[in-house]
This record gives structure tokens, C-alpha cells and sequence, in this order.
């Protein structure tokens, strides 16, 4: 019937309803095109295969590989030169979204960034995101929140984030701290979430030594600033006192820094805010700061200036020096 078909993983669905044959494929040939799956390219399809296509839609198959199969929307989705696009290829689809499709979808978005913050296609793309999620275990969840996160789409990881939740204290301290940094990207996030963000990090501040040794700056600014835009939750303060600890360690140690200089700003905010008043980790932050005063932007050295001051680090007086006569001197070099 010119139609080829691939891994659809519908073995049980096809035995319990009793159908003639038992197909162990999931996306169409060539001539199918996501998102009109009513005419597969203009074939003429068996009833039974429209039935099983439409019906139960794509659903992840696990081969003796142990990877999950390729999406349907992959080519598709390839040729999208815009979120948007990404959008209105899940508006125009009736199948339902399996793990695989929902992975293809956001790691596209992810690549073409500026995810539109509002719409119907948003609104029915993280409806059916929200759908295919509830299906599976917290590791799909999770895989989404953290994406989502990265596109600060806010509705995307208001309807991830609930199914996360429940599971929290079963996550690695990998993914502790993965939740954290996306949760913390909800636009004026609700109480609940801020309460739950607050649990998050007092799991995992008993097991951050457990964190991967060439990921652990990141992994700590990411937690550090995290919970500082949350307006520091009280019930962190175990947390903020082991990353402290972590966190000097990490500045004392030899080498590059391992933070952008824009990063070493938000940590410095980002301590004060969460209410660190240990002078050891300032004196160790500062040398980090003056060896890239030139490297900040006019911006970043008002930040940065604005926090010592309101901190009263007075004790940094070298570095608060420094900062100020690049700030006239940027200011005098200024035409006019």
C-alpha cells in the first residue's frame, strides 16, 4: 500500500485489540508528514493502520539498545526555522505526544531559543506536553521542568513542575540542583513553589559533596543564584552554609576562575542576599573580582559596586577602590 512503517511499539495494543498482525513500527515513510496524519502523503492506508496511528498515537519503544526511537516530528521539526514554527507543528498535529516527541520538540525550541511567552500554539503545545508527561515517570517530567527552564517558559514548568514535586527526595543531587536553577526561573513564582524550591535544596545539602567535581562551580552558582531571585527562602540557610564552605574552596583552589565575570557578580549578590555574613568567603571572592575589573561592563561594575557598598564590605576597601576609578575612568572616556 506504499507505506512503510517503523517502530511504532504497539505490540500489546495490537494483540488486546486482536488485530491480524503485530507491527513493530512507529513512523511513517516517506511520504508521511507530521502533523497530517490523515492523508499519510496521499497513500491509501489500511483502516486498521488509521485506526492504531490515530488512536494511540506515538509512544516510546525501547530497543535492545536500550535508546528510545526517533520521534515521527523529526524531520518535520528540522526544517522549522523559528520557535514558533516548532509551535505550529504541535498545533497541527491530533496525535498525542509520546516521551520521544516531547524530547524532540523542547531540544529543538532549545536550539532556536526565544520561545514565544504566550498564544494559543504555546498554550496547546504544553497542554499536550502536560498530557504525554502524566504518563510517565518523574525522569520525563524532570528532562521537561529542566528544559522549560532553560526557555524560561513559564507555563511549561508550571504544568512540569507538579509532577516533579512528589518526587524530590528520590532525585540524584544532579538533578536536585537541575530543579532548583529551573524552578527558579518561574516568573514571580507561586508560594508552593517557592516552599517546595526551599525543601529541594535542604535535600540536597547533605550530598553536594556528591556533585561531579568538574560540574561543581556551575552546579553552586546555579543554586547559589537560584534561591537568591526566590528572595532566599529562611529554610535554605543549611544549604547556603555548606555551598559556602564549597565555594571557598573553589576560589582558594588554584587555576582559572571558573565563573564568567558577570557569574562572579551574581555570586557575590547572590550571597548577600541569602544572608552570608562569613568575611572568609568575601576575602576569598575578592581577588577573583579584581582580576577582571576591566572585563565588566559599565553595568555590571555599578552592580557591583552597589552590593559591596549596601553590604558594607568595608573590609574589601582594595577592591571597592578599584572599582571606582574604572568607573571614572570609563565615565571620562566618554566623548562629551
Amino acid at each position: 500500500e506504499g507505506l512503510h512503517l517503523c517502530s511504532l511499539g504497539f505490540e500489546a495494543m495490537a494483540t488486546r485489540n486482536c488485530l491480524p498482525w503485530t507491527p513493530v513500527c512507529r513512523t511513517v515513510g516517506a511520504g508521511y508528514r507530521a502533523g497530517h496524519a490523515s492523508d499519510f502523503g496521499g497513500c491509501t492506508v489500511n483502516p486498521h493502520v488509521r485506526w492504531l496511528v490515530s488512536t494511540v498515537g506515538p509512544v516510546v519503544k525501547v530497543g535492545k539498545s536500550g535508546r528510545s526511537q526517533a520521534s515521527i516530528f523529526d524531520e518535520e521539526l528540522r526544517r522549522c526555522s523559528d520557535a514558533a514554527a516548532v509551535l505550529a507543528v504541535g498545533r497541527s498535529t491530533s496525535l498525542p505526544f509520546g516521551v520521544e516527541d516531547v524530547r524532540a520538540f523542547l531540544d529543538r525550541l532549545a536550539t532556536l531559543k526565544k520561545v514565544p511567552r504566550v498564544g494559543g500554539d504555546l498554550h496547546f503545545f504544553v497542554k499536550k506536553v502536560s498530557a504525554s508527561l502524566s504518563q510517565e515517570g518523574p525522569g520525563a517530567a524532570h528532562f521537561a521542568m529542566v528544559r522549560f527552564g532553560d526557555l524560561r517558559c513559564r507555563q511549561g514548568l508550571m504544568a512540569a513542575w507538579p509532577l516533579v514535586q512528589p518526587h524530590l527526595d528520590q532525585l540524584s543531587p544532579e538533578d536536585l540542583s537541575d530543579a532548583i536553577w529551573a524552578a527558579s526561573s518561574i516568573p514571580k513564582p507561586p508560594p508552593e513553589v517557592v516552599r517546595d524550591l526551599g525543601r529541594a535544596a535542604s535535600l540536597l545539602a547533605p550530598r553536594l559533596r556528591e556533585l561531579p567535581a568538574d560540574e561543581l562551580p556551575q552546579r553552586l552558582y546555579r543554586c547559589l543564584y537560584g534561591l537568591a531571585r526566590l528572595s532566599g527562602p529562611s529554610h535554605c540557610q543549611d544549604f547556603r552554609r555548606r555551598a559556602e564552605k564549597m565555594l571557598e574552596e573553589v576560589l582558594q583552589s588554584r587555576g582559572p576562575c571558573p565563573w564568567l565575570p558577570s557569574q562572579l557578580v551574581r555570586l557575590l549578590w547572590s550571597l548577600g542576599r541569602l544572608g552570608c555574613k562569613e568575611a572568609k568567603i568575601f576575602d576569598a571572592l575578592e581577588p577573583r573580582l579584581r582580576d577582571v575589573i576591566s572585563e565588566f561592563s559599565d553595568r555590571e561594575l555599578e552592580a557591583l559596586y552597589g552590593i559591596l557598598t549596601d553590604l558594607h564590605l568595608f573590609d574589601q576597601w582594595q577592591l571597592i577602590h578599584d572599582v571606582e576609578r574604572a568607573m571614572e575612568a570609563r565615565h571620562e572616556s566618554k566623548p562629551g
